[in-house]
Formats: C-alpha cells, structure tokens, sequence
C-alpha cells in the first residue's frame, strides 16, 4: 500500500502492520528524517556545523585544542529535535562555541569533550537552544597542557581536570619524566581561561625540581584574569628558574572559570 503525503490529515487512520512508503511532496513536516549516526563526517580542524550533519557523528583529530561552532538558526536552519554526535580522536580538547544568539547547555556544566574517543551528544531543543551531553560535572576530564622555558615539549605529563561547580574548576598535574629547562621562567595552560575582571588567588607548588635538584620550599603559581596561562615561581616572592637542567613542577589548584 502507497499513501500520498498530500492525502495525509488529523483524520486520517492507519491500522494493520503493512508497511508503508511513503510518496509526494505534501506537507513538509512529514518528509522522513534519515538518521543514519554510522555516517561519520571527519574533521582536522575547528568547524562549523552544517545542515548535512544532522543525526550523524562528527569527529575531530587534531594535535591542538579546536573550536566546533554551532551556527543560528538564521544561518543553517536544524529542525527542533535534530541530534548529532560528537567525538575527539585527536588529542586537542573540543571546546563547543555557541553561534551568534545561540545557547548550548553542557551537562558538565562547561561546553569541552567527554574525552579521548568518548561519544557526545547534541541535540536542538527551540530555535536557538540546544542540549551537550557531555558527561557529569563530577567527572574527572585529561587535558594537554603547553609549556614554554623548555628546550622541548615535556613529555609523560599527566594532567586532569573537574568541574566541582558550574563555574570551579579543580585541576592536577604531574611532570613524570626530565624536562630540560632553557629559560628562568615556565609557564603552562589550563582547560579554561579564568574569570575576567579580577586576578585568581596565587596557587602553590608542592613540589618542585630545579637544575635537576628537589626544592625544599613550596613555590607559587600566578593566574591572571581572562588568561589560561599559569606563570610558576620557585618560591613565594617569584623566583626565577634555572634556565639548564631538568626543570619540573607537581601541582594541584582551583580556580573560577569564565
């Protein structure tokens, strides 16, 4: 049996277990969606969601954190109830932008990745308003700090964030392997880039190693308003750093994002 989407109305009745295509234009807000999530759009850098992504996966690889935007309705018209996938396969964190008048509401209280290889979830919910499934606040995310005052990138940094209230965020970092120095200063980033409008209370070091040696006394971290960069000291009154040798800090902070 063939029915005409022209010929279909509030009054219309369908009863049996045929299957039933369906044929011509008529009203538009019965064309089938396809929701095909096994086709998967790859991606190597920040991106801007178009129509075509509707009910499939979208995956981004690359080796620096990116952007995935979601455009107005103005601009690309997603029907209310359209979902797409989002997963990183690269180690740069995704950062979910909100187009011009557009809302997205992160379950994690901020709009980043579930992580490596971990499926998220996108769906409109009004015009402009959507829902990121994007893990609980409570989970505890990696992520991929840069360093400078290095003669090269440090290596075996293990590094972990979490969000402890919408706008708080705890983080932990461990530098596991030597890490030749080859400037008096270090700095590293953070997931997010703090509150603007006032500096962030200074953060200690707990522990330190400087021109290869361990140091006794604590040392002091500085983070500016609307800035992601950590600048470290190797003790309280901002002392700089050997610039040869191996260089390394063990830390953990809070701080207010943005």
């Amino acid at each position: 049996m063939s029915i005409a989407l022209g010929s279909l109305n509030d009054k219309t009745s369908i009863t049996g277990s045929e299957k039933i295509p369906v044929s011509g234009s008529g009203n538009p807000s019965l064309t089938p969606i396809l929701m095909n999530f096994g086709s998967v759009n790859q991606q190597t850098d920040s991106y801007t969601l178009v129509l075509t992504d509707a009910f499939k996966q979208v995956e981004i690889s690359k080796a620096t954190d990116i952007n995935l935007t979601v455009p107005p309705n103005a601009s690309v018209a997603f029907p209310t109830g359209t979902e797409i996938r989002i997963k990183r396969t690269g180690v740069g964190i995704i950062t979910v932008v909100q187009g011009a008048g557009v809302t997205v509401t992160g379950s994690a209280g901020v709009l980043t990745d579930a992580g490596l290889n971990v499926v998220m979830s996108l769906k409109k919910t009004g015009t402009n308003t959507w829902d990121l499934q994007n893990g609980s606040p409570d989970d505890e995310k990696a992520w991929s700090p840069t360093f400078t005052g290095y003669a090269s990138a440090p290596t075996n940094v293990i590094a972990f964030y979490q969000m402890v209230k919408p706008k708080l965020c705890y983080f932990r970092m461990w530098m596991f392997d030597p890490a030749t120095s080859n400037a008096t200063t270090l700095t590293f980033t953070l997931p997010f880039v703090a509150k603007t409008g006032s500096n962030q209370p200074s953060l200690v070091i707990a522990i330190m190693v400087n021109g290869g040696s361990n140091v006794a006394n604590t040392g002091r971290a500085l983070l500016s308003a609307g800035s992601n960069v950590v600048s470290c000291f190797t003790n309280m009154s901002n002392a700089a750093w050997t610039n040869t040798g191996d260089k390394r800090i063990f830390m953990s902070g809070m701080y207010v994002t943005d």
